[in-house]
């Protein structure tokens, strides 16, 4: 019991717990750039723009898919290379959030194959800042059912 009060009072006090006043920065400019980004992004995959779009990815790049597997930049590369074209990327109900110079983006991606529904996914995708350009460092993917 004495160590469970001791622990209790450790968290209490810990930079861990919940901190008040933290929230996004309402900076609308960073969140369009985001969302034109997004759609950059997506128009580069559709045309198979490999080497423009791997330029807008972080080397330590992460994605996780829907099945919960890691990958990294260069099996994320070599994924779409192999991949067959003819796919229509719609993104909806995008939302971004702005925390300094790293923002997150969320929304929904519907896959089209010869105009029919493939997959939807649940997507968060994050982006730093760094000289000026945005740049993806993480992004996950959850099958919306």
């Amino acid at each position: 019991m004495k160590a469970r009060v001791s622990l209790l009072l450790l968290l209490v006090g810990s930079p861990l717990q919940a901190q008040p006043g933290i929230h996004a920065d309402p900076d609308s400019a960073a969140m369009a750039e985001i969302e034109a980004l997004e759609y950059q992004l997506i128009d580069l995959l559709e045309r198979r723009d490999l080497d423009a779009y791997a330029s807008h990815l972080a080397e330590d790049y992460v994605r996780v898919n829907a099945a919960g597997q890691v990958d990294s930049k260069e099996s994320v590369l070599e994924g779409f290379r192999s991949g067959g074209g003819n796919t229509r990327m719609v993104p909806s109900d995008l939302q971004v959030r702005m925390y300094g110079d790293t923002a997150i983006l969320s929304f929904v991606l519907t896959m089209e194959r010869d105009g029919e529904i493939a997959r939807r996914s649940r997507m968060v995708k994050v982006f730093v800042r760094r000289d000026g350009r945005w740049i993806m460092v993480h992004n996950q993917g959850t099958a919306i059912e």
